[in-house]
């Protein structure tokens, strides 16, 4: 069996913080700029 690093399917952490879930889920200007542009 293949150790977890070298499958494409990674092993997540349990535990992820409000500062990481804000990094990475706020979008950015320019994806505000472009919803705004596209979206009714």
């Amino acid at each position: 069996m293949p150790a977890v690093q070298d499958t494409a399917y990674p092993r997540l952490r349990s535990t992820i913080t409000p500062a990481e879930l804000e990094t990475v889920y706020t979008p950015a200007p320019a994806e505000l700029a472009f919803a705004d542009q596209v979206a009714r």
